[in-house]
């Protein structure tokens, strides 16, 4: 985790327009505070996930904490959220929906994978529905999908990674 947020921050500080708009946090999102195990994928570091065990090496410990209350905390009102979690997006996004309901941000741009969402015990459906039942419409590669629509359905097959933009309806 510690390697992973260096990278992200090299990055962002060697661009003057992210170091100033970008806020940076070494910690994962979850349904409630605490700490968690994260794991690497062997010969891709980028892609880690939280697990639940009974042992952990410290370098693999991550604190989590709920979005609403990190919002609240620092009164942050984002405009975009950038988000790849490996399958961990309903349990990031969650505990933030009242927030969202109230003052949504414009744009959210996800990593989408089905079967990463499986993995971590959620529903692809509910993932999507969530954003469809606040307002927002769906653009995937450039076309707009409707709820229940073919390419709805195709979302919940599909195999491999994609990118999902969620526009604020205005």
């Amino acid at each position: 985790m510690a390697a992973n947020f260096e990278l992200l921050n090299c990055s962002v500080s060697t661009n003057s327009v992210l170091a100033k708009n970008v806020i940076l946090n070494n910690f994962g999102l979850g349904l409630e505070e605490g700490t968690s195990c994260i794991s690497y994928a062997e010969g891709n570091f980028g892609s880690a996930r939280i697990y639940s065990s009974e042992s952990c090496a410290p370098e693999n410990t991550v604190q989590v904490r709920r979005l609403d209350e990190y919002l609240m905390q620092h009164k942050v009102k984002p405009f975009l959220i950038k988000l790849d979690v490996e399958g961990y997006e309903v349990k990031a996004f969650k505990p933030a929906l009242e927030i969202f309901r109230k003052d949504p941000p414009k744009h959210i741009f996800s990593e989408y994978a089905a079967a990463h969402l499986r993995a971590a015990g959620d529903d692809p459906g509910d993932y999507l529905d969530m954003f469809y039942d606040l307002g927002y419409k769906l653009d995937w590669d450039g076309r707009n999908v409707r709820y229940g629509s073919q390419e709805y359905m195709k979302l919940l097959k599909l195999v491999g990674n994609i990118n999902l933009h969620w526009y604020q309806r205005t």
